[in-house]
């Protein structure tokens, strides 16, 4: 494995002009790579595009509530009904009620996927989307890949400000979305200013224990909308914008917490076949480290850790013709953390550093992509990425310092065809060439069949999956040069059967099997090493999700999911840590009237093996359940009040050994539309 410093290949002209070089030739692939119709995130409404007017139902038509789209499995729309159940599509509205602000919250409650959080509120939290690893999971924001740092996909810094929906993938997902997909794909999508009825936005404030205050706003419009003159044919520009501000308390000493977060997007709409957007977020965080529950008194609040991470992307979606659509764009973003801890001055005679760490990564990305509706029965998608990655840190503890670029290449290529009516198959290659490492190919294969008397459809997948090691790997690892790509084969069956029952609703069921190669497992420090990473020669993953939703009557939803999940470290005959073998949700919302909205779930959760936070030694967590209720009210037609309450049968748990949750805990606040 190449490494190289940051100032051995700087950023000279001859380097820009050779990343301006690839993404011409990149363009040149297009024909060949079939683009095409229905540029898949620019669908980030949830709710049918123009283009697809000739499907939707009579029903909807007349004004009824649009069947969601989703386009997160297949990187082009179709209706939730149609899709694989390994697809989950989770709409911003219903999550204002429900009181859910982060990533961590939202995946909370989905089958397939666990979150560890070392503690309470702000804390570094991790997702394991059917066993694979924390850093498995691709997260994207319009398309865009988000830029992970040196910390993995933190789910607790991913808010739901100025998004329309959150849609998730579970299952090996490389072959659309590149590296680091090998569990699956989160897709956030920001709100698009021309599906907003009008402009306007919301303005909130919510108190709760432990000193929790968190202010939020979003605003949305178009020009037309607000009277701009030449803007009246629908053209022109358009905005959205959302933040919020968020500060806590907690309950441990040296457990405070701050962020600031804010995610605007512009767009100017040329005509209904030119239009460009730039994208942007930023978030600014700090907080409290107070290690876990055996860390004394009074040496707790030595840590700390602050970060920030900005993304920059200007894009452009063209519609060539009715059936050929491109998309392209570029995005910038970068990642920075620090930590301090003055810790072990109090434990070891004589210790006088400051242990302490700083990181840098810089991500650019040119991304080339669209669809082509060869006919009723063929569609082709393709594109292209490059990306580039800058990687700097340094560790005082160590005295260690790492830097390195790392690119890749990836063109891509997915064909859909549907021979009869109720039948489709599609399947995808992807070539992965890295600077760092071996070349690489993935690929997938979908059927999905529909009986027609019952409505059920069912669903065979297998794919393949490759990912480089990890900045965090490499950065903070020992002997890293030893570390080989992970790779993962993968194969789910699965049904869906819709329901027309009472008021409607839906079941579904898939089994699934992971079987990694070396797969990079952490292993603590000890001895005077480092915690390192270290490749386990095989590994699998196995279980079965189940969900069911219900809509007895008008207004009343309940639904239950559950996931089982067997994991296994080949090398070892051990089971791979923070896995639970059983996840289970049930939950119910319900509208006695039309201005006032309840809910109620649980969450159970049982068998999870851990490294015991002191000692390093494998133990068992406490199974537990996670509770939580909420209400809202509305006053008037521009104001309403709010509340909720977590953890509601007050279980003294953990989710990552030693990192005690809060206890029960109470927040409600006011929220006024303009």
């Amino acid at each position: 494995m190449k490494k190289d410093t940051l100032t051995s290949r700087p950023l000279a002209g001859a380097k820009l002009g050779r990343i301006a070089r690839q993404s011409l030739r990149a363009a040149a692939l297009l024909p060949v790579l079939g683009m095409g119709t229905l540029w898949a995130e620019a669908v980030s409404s949830g709710t049918a595009p123009a283009s697809e007017e000739k499907k939707v139902p009579a029903a909807e038509k007349s004004g009824q509530k649009l069947e969601p789209v989703l386009v997160i499995a297949s990187r082009t729309p179709e209706r939730l009904s149609e899709a694989t159940p390994s697809a989950s599509y989770i709409d911003k509205a219903d999550l204002i009620p429900a009181g859910k602000y982060t990533l961590s919250e939202v995946l909370r409650e989905e089958q397939g996927v666990y979150v560890a959080s070392y503690g309470a509120t702000g804390a570094a939290s991790s997702m394991f989307a059917r066993g694979a690893d924390s850093r498995m999971t691709q997260v994207t924001l319009d398309g865009r890949r988000l830029n992970a740092g040196l910390s993995n996909f933190d789910t607790s810094t991913l808010l739901m400000d100025n998004l329309s929906s959150v849609q998730l993938m579970r299952g090996a997902s490389s072959t659309l979305y590149g590296a680091n997909a090998m569990g699956g794909v989160i897709g956030l999508y920001s709100v698009d200013p021309f599906t907003t009825e009008r402009a306007g936005g919301t303005l909130s404030v919510e108190h709760g224990g432990y000193g929790f205050w968190r202010t939020g706003f979003e605003v949305a419009g178009t020009g037309a909308q607000l009277g701009v003159p030449g803007s009246e044919d629908g053209t022109g520009w358009g905005f959205s914008i959302g933040g919020s501000y968020t500060d806590t308390d907690n309950k441990r000493g040296n457990n405070d917490y701050r962020m600031v977060n804010i995610l605007p997007r512009v767009d100017y709409k040329v005509s209904d076949q030119l239009r460009f957007d730039v994208l942007t977020r930023y978030y600014d965080y700090s907080m409290g480290l107070p290690g876990d529950n055996t860390v004394p008194d009074g040496y707790d609040a030595l840590s700390k850790q602050s970060g920030y991470n900005w993304l920059i992307s200007p894009g452009v979606t063209v519609d060539l013709t009715e059936t050929v659509q491109l998309r392209a764009f570029y995005s910038y973003t970068k990642n920075n953390l620090f930590s301090s801890s003055r810790y072990w001055q109090s434990w070891v005679p004589g210790w006088s550093g400051l242990e302490d760490a700083a990181s840098n990564v810089d991500k650019h990305e040119v991304s080339l992509l669209g669809t082509w509706q060869v006919s009723d029965e063929l569609g082709m998608a393709g594109g292209y990425t490059f990306e580039k990655s800058l990687i700097e840190t340094k560790s005082y503890t160590y005295g260690s310092e790492y830097s390195a670029r790392r690119d890749s290449n990836s063109p891509w290529l997915q064909v859909r065809y549907e021979p009869a009516e109720d039948l489709k198959i599609s399947g995808g290659v992807r070539y992965n060439q890295f600077s760092d490492y071996d070349d690489a190919w993935t690929g997938e294969a979908n059927v999905s069949y529909r009986i027609a008397p019952t409505d059920t459809t069912v669903h065979m997948r297998v794919a393949s999956a490759y990912a480089t090691p990890d900045e965090a790997t490499l950065a903070y690892g020992y002997s890293t040069t030893d570390l080989k790509p992970e790779k993962n084969v993968a194969w789910e069956i699965g049904a869906k059967q819709e329901l027309d029952l009472l008021q409607g609703g839906r079941l579904s069921i898939v089994y699934f099997e992971n079987h990694f190669r070396d797969m990079i497992q952490w292993v603590p420090a000890s001895g005077g090493i480092p915690a390192h990473g270290e490749n386990i020669d095989k590994a699998t993953t196995r279980g079965v999700e189940m969900t069911a939703e219900l809509n007895p009557i008008e207004d009343v939803r309940l639904y239950a999911n559950a996931t089982y999940l067997r994991t296994k470290n080949k090398q070892t005959g051990q089971r791979l840590v923070r896995r639970p073998d059983w996840a289970f949700t049930v939950g119910a919302e319900v509208k006695p009237w039309e201005a006032l909205t309840l809910g109620i779930s649980a969450t159970y959760v049982h068998g999870v093996e851990d490294i015991d936070a002191a000692t390093y030694a494998r133990v068992k967590n406490d199974n537990y359940t996670y509770g939580r209720a909420y209400a809202t009210l509305r006053l008037s037609e521009n104001a309403e009040i709010f509340g909720r309450v977590e953890n509601l049968f007050d279980e003294d748990y953990w989710t990552a050994n030693g990192y005690p949750a809060l206890p029960i805990n109470a927040y409600g606040g006011f929220r006024v539309t303009f």
